[in-house]
């Protein structure tokens, strides 16, 4: 019973480490209920219908622990692009709010622009607008269907000045719709096959992106002794011998072990261990 007891703890404290982990990743993940909300739950089924399936994506860039504390000491930003695939020549209007981490800090253009247009929207209009901290938007539209895939938008950002190996500065989207910003993608007539491929756009075709700082990496050092011939190597985690001890053969990185030596001795006492303690557990449950 005592045992079962604490199997389901376990299993428990496992389910809600999970979640935990699932919330702080997907914080600023995108969320398309205010769009279904609007439209209604049967749009997820007609945007599968849709002929054209594009998707818009914030970028995944990832720096070293120096490359961001320089350019964070230097006061460099760091260009995020928001790409179209998937759509050329199919869309003639396109709005989106995007959403960033506010421990970045957004810069603007000569013009004031903190959302800069990319060479995809070339030939659409173009407005933007600094909503709120951690908040932006930008809209394109045309005479035409003249939006092309590539790099639609793009935004720079400053790293703050603690920024540290391990930081993850998420890049999403939210569907938001107003008077004066209305998020929008479809094609000129904006007619049924105008009106799918934006259902598709924003309840399957938006994809997160972030800013990540990598943490360093590590070389773990194994020692292993053989008990027939007496000789100690030093293998990095990569299986390559470093050093040998007199006495003793070291094999390089590949190399088959030899014949009674080491591996058959370390496994045997890892087995006399295990079992020992398998019995030790089952003497204290009896």
């Amino acid at each position: 019973m005592k045992k079962n007891t604490f199997k389901r703890a376990c299993a428990a404290l496992s389910v809600a480490a999970v979640a935990a982990s699932a919330t702080s990743m997907f914080a600023f993940a995108y969320d398309s209920s205010s769009y279904v909300a609007q439209f209604g739950e049967e749009i997820v089924d007609q945007a599968a219908t849709s002929e054209v399936k594009p998707t818009i994506a914030w970028d995944k860039i990832e720096l070293t622990e120096t490359e961001a504390q320089e350019k964070a000491a230097a006061g460099t930003p760091v260009d995020a692009n928001v790409t179209v695939s998937g759509a050329n020549l199919q869309y003639a209007s396109i709005g989106l709010h995007f959403i960033y981490d506010t421990r970045l800090t957004a810069v603007a253009d000569q013009f004031g622009n903190i959302v800069k247009k990319g060479p995809a929207l070339e030939q659409l209009g173009f407005t933007s607008k600094d909503i709120e901290p951690g908040v932006a938007f930008a809209a394109s539209d045309c005479s035409g269907n003249f939006g092309i895939d590539g790099t639609a938008y793009t935004m720079s950002f400053l790293l703050p000045e603690d920024v540290k190996a391990g930081d993850v500065f998420e890049l999403s989207f939210d569907y938001r719709s107003t008077s004066s910003a209305e998020d929008v993608f479809t094609n000129l007539k904006n007619d049924d096959a105008g009106k799918l491929m934006q259902h598709w756009i924003f309840t399957q075709g938006l994809q997160d992106g972030y800013i990540k700082v990598l943490e360093p990496e590590t070389t773990t050092t194994t020692t292993v002794v053989s008990t027939t011939e007496g000789a100690e190597s030093t293998t990095t985690a990569a299986g390559s011998t470093t050093t040998t001890a007199a006495g003793g053969t070291g094999t390089g990185s590949g190399s088959a072990p030899q014949t009674g030596v080491a591996g058959v001795g370390v496994a045997a006492a890892g087995l006399a261990v295990a079992v020992g303690a398998a019995f030790a557990l089952r003497k204290k449950e009896d």
